[in-house]
């Protein structure tokens, strides 16, 4: 009964940790691409300018 009890408590800390990495990988990858997406149109309207 115990050990029950332990196993489906650190499969909660599992699950936990997991939903908070995936949605810090999510945060992560939102601002990697809006910096991608920032950097590519500053690169665009430098080029249209040295044309």
């Amino acid at each position: 009964m115990d050990s029950d009890f332990h196993a489906d408590e650190a499969l909660r800390w599992v699950r936990e940790r997991a939903d908070r990495l995936a949605r810090r990988i999510e945060r992560h990858a939102a601002r990697l691409s809006a910096e991608h997406d920032r950097d590519r149109a500053a690169a665009a309207v430098g080029t249209r300018g040295e044309r």
